[in-house]
């Protein structure tokens, strides 16, 4: 996190909002925000491609290991040993403390211990600086179990869902409007430098979570 990033994170929703979630979602393949629809029978808000990439983030890579064999377009580098010195992009802890920050989302395995009980997550939630409550949750059950969370307005701030969870779901989009925080102008084009780490994601990750011409 830079110094300007410190500066700007005074709330808890600044916070969210600085990891590129708030009531939102993991971005990357397959697992989105929400997603543009290209169905006309599918309740999502149809967006061109004009439209959509007119707000995309920019894609800035950091170079912080050089590659064993240097990646290729979509391909990413690639590396054949662990790097004897780890490079340290967040310097200082972006939370400072202040309520819990919920999450949920799917997983098809045993569920893992959860806070107090797993080492990886307290340790997670240590170099955060704000403790991540995460929710794991049956992914044969997941829809069913969106669907409830959604109906009943009661969302956690960091949710993951899945193209293909989205598609069982009625009305999502009017959910993405209601629910769900509109980041389009803290990462639409180059203002997602401000956040170095986000502008890593390559453009086309941010593809599926456009939902109504807005992140």
């Amino acid at each position: 996190m830079t110094e300007s990033e410190n500066d700007a994170v005074k709330t808890r929703r600044d916070f969210l909002a600085l990891l590129g979630v708030s009531t939102a979602a993991a971005l990357g393949s397959g697992v989105t925000l929400a997603g543009c629809s290209k169905r006309a029978g599918s309740g999502g808000a149809a967006a061109n491609a004009g439209q959509v990439a007119a707000i995309l983030p920019s894609y800035a890579p950091l170079s912080l290991v050089s590659p064993d064999i240097p990646g290729e377009g979509p391909i990413p580098d690639g590396y054949l040993k662990y790097p004897r010195e780890l490079a340290r992009v967040i310097k200082d802890k972006p939370g400072r403390g202040g309520p819990p920050i919920t999450s949920m989302t799917p997983w098809w395995g045993p569920t893992p211990p959860g806070l107090g009980r797993n080492s990886f997550v307290d340790a997670m939630n240590a170099e955060l600086g704000v403790t991540v409550v995460p929710s794991v949750q049956d992914g044969g059950t997941f829809a069913a179990k969106l669907s409830a969370m959604l109906g009943a307005r009661d969302v956690p701030d960091l949710l993951a869902a899945p193209t293909w969870e989205i598609d069982k779901i009625p009305r999502f989009s009017q959910a993405v409007k209601a629910l769900f925080e509109d980041l389009t102008p803290y990462l639409k084009g180059d203002a997602v430098r401000t956040y170095p780490m986000l502008a890593t994601l390559p453009t086309a990750a941010w593809q599926y979570s456009v939902w109504g011409g807005r992140l």
